[in-house]
């Protein structure tokens, strides 16, 4: 994905904080007030106990502190909102402005694999 998807849920969010490479916090408003954890979507990175965790978890944090994110949730994909959620977190994807989608990102820089 290059671009920005057709459909789907789409909003503006704030980079609150990093779990491992491939869940990240997310709030709704700049006062940090509803925070969501996010999955990404058809990726997978090490965890930070893991050989490559700690780096895939840095490259997030310098790629995602003081960006412009949107979060998407593909809900033709997943056919109902609900079902995007995986344990706590909601799966989807980040769009940075002027970068890309976080999943692709991690892909290319050796971070995370596509499952």
């Amino acid at each position: 994905m290059s671009e920005r998807p057709p459909h789907g849920v789409c909003l503006p969010v704030h980079y609150v904080s990093s779990r491992d490479g491939d869940t990240i916090l997310v709030s709704l408003g700049s006062d940090g007030g509803l925070v969501w954890p996010i999955r990404l979507d058809s990726i997978n990175c090490p965890e930070k106990r893991d050989p490559g965790g700690f780096e895939a978890h840095d490259f997030v944090i310098k790629l995602l502190s003081n960006a412009d994110l949107s979060v998407w949730v593909d809900a033709p994909k997943r056919k109902n909102i609900l079902r995007s959620l995986s344990f706590d977190r909601i799966v989807g994807n980040l769009y940075i402005e002027g970068k890309g989608w976080l999943t692709d990102l991690l892909v290319e820089a050796g971070h995370a694999k596509r499952v």
